[in-house]
């Protein structure tokens, strides 16, 4: 896989062309590198060094890519390293005056993974060549798991022009030459101390001031539901908090509450569940005197994620799925994406007759395809009591097929493929020890 693939490369064409026709040249020449306005990027969730496995905090699921680049990097790690070198070439394209990140800045805490730490800092220096500053707060994946341990960022806060926050209090940053004032509530480990930090955040007299938190707010029904497991609050205390902007980390869609309150998103999409983000930053301009923000959404080009229409296979035959299946995998252009397909309502005995040979040929220039399977019997699960699952018996047959779809798919091994041979080599032994 090569990975100066073009959707990863922001080429002078298309920061000249496409990003400031998406801007705007009204933007550009009347809020940019103009001294009456103090201009940032608002950007959060970054996560680089992300493995693929799972976030044990539920933002998102496993999606694990075992392959690697011809620098023999993980190929997914190494898209997301490049979705924050393009952050800095917007950043140093437009001339901002500051990178403000909302948290989630690395996958984890530590800074003993080197190439992770060293990539990162790579791409933060490069700000302090352009004097542009940066301020970044912990989200909760950079808080230390261990005793008398500390987080990267310890480490690139001690780089030129470059604040970090991360002891779970409230704290601020100045630029006195802008007039401005940075209000800091960095993620923290329990709920007391983050609120503790929000109720410190109060403007300033006279001064431009901006909030940044890492945490959710409980208008987005995820976090609603999730309350007991995360750090949150309510919308009205951040309207409370009476900055002229807040910048938002730790959910990963981009989201306006009004107010001059945003979740930027993240700059890659991590799992299925995020295939319908749009990977962006914001950039934002505010007026030193009057106050007046003005903002626009700035895209990155990340790697296609696509999510094809579920097929019904309820009332089909076998040869309607597999037609289906092709039409479906033929209709985009699948190349170097990460692509899934879910076929549900699936009779088990069509399970083995699918064209799994004609499916691995179409999606052979996916970086990664998963073809989800799912049984009727699979699909109503749900309704059944634990007494009924415990009382269910299998033969081997139909039990081998139950434990393969336990099983965790992990993108090492091809599960469809290992499940048809050995239910394949289970009914030979079954029909001879039956003779």
């Amino acid at each position: 896989m090569n990975s100066k693939s073009s959707f990863h490369v922001l080429t002078d064409d298309y920061l000249n062309n496409v990003l400031r026709n998406k801007i705007g040249e009204h933007f550009i020449n009347t809020y940019l590198n103009n001294d009456e306005y103090f201009s940032f990027i608002h950007v959060a969730d970054t996560h680089n060094g992300y493995s693929g496995n799972a976030s044990k905090y539920n933002e998102y699921s496993a999606l694990r890519v075992d392959k690697r680049n011809e620098y023999d990097v993980n190929v997914r790690q190494d898209d997301i390293d490049k979705a924050l070198a393009q952050v800095i070439d917007i950043a140093i394209a437009f001339g901002v005056d500051a990178v403000l990140h909302a948290g989630d800045g690395t996958d984890s805490w530590g800074y003993k993974k080197a190439y992770t730490l060293k990539t990162y800092m790579n791409q933060i220096e490069r700000l302090n060549q352009h004097a542009i500053k940066m301020v970044e707060i912990a989200g909760n994946h950079n808080l230390p798991t261990e005793s008398a341990t500390g987080t990267y960022l310890e480490i690139i806060g001690k780089l030129p022009e470059v604040y970090t926050l991360y002891r779970g209090i409230y704290e601020t940053v100045e630029f006195p030459e802008h007039n401005v004032v940075i209000h800091c509530a960095p993620s923290s480990y329990d709920q007391e101390s983050m609120d503790d930090a929000l109720n410190s955040i109060s403007p300033v007299e006279d001064k431009i001031n901006i909030g940044m938190t890492h945490l959710g707010v409980t208008t987005i029904p995820h976090y609603a539901e999730h309350s007991e497991g995360a750090l949150v609050t309510h919308l009205d205390k951040l309207i409370n908090c009476k900055m002229d902007y807040f910048c938002l980390g730790d959910y990963h869609k981009a989201t306006d509450f009004g107010h001059n309150i945003r979740y930027s998103g993240s700059t890659e999409r991590l799992g299925f569940g995020e295939v319908n983000n749009e990977p962006q930053v914001i950039l934002v301009a505010i007026h030193k005197k009057t106050r007046e923000v003005v903002s626009c959404d700035v895209p990155l080009k990340v790697r296609p994620m696509i999510d094809l229409k579920e097929i019904d296979a309820s009332e089909k035959s076998l040869e309607e799925v597999n037609n289906l299946i092709t039409k479906r995998l033929t209709t985009y252009d699948l190349q170097e994406a990460i692509v899934r397909l879910r076929v549900s309502n699936l009779p088990k005995e069509y399970k083995l007759g699918i064209d799994i040979d004609t499916v691995n040929d179409l999606t052979k220039d996916c970086l990664y395809f998963k073809l989800d399977l799912k049984n009727k019997t699979e699909n109503s699960m749900g309704t059944r009591t634990s007494k009924d699952s415990e009382n269910k018996f299998e033969g081997v047959l139909a039990g081998f097929l139950t434990f393969m779809k336990r099983v965790e798919d992990d993108g090492t091994f091809d599960k469809d493929r290992l499940t048809k041979k050995g239910y394949e080599r289970l009914v030979k032994i079954y029909e001879k020890n039956n003779m």
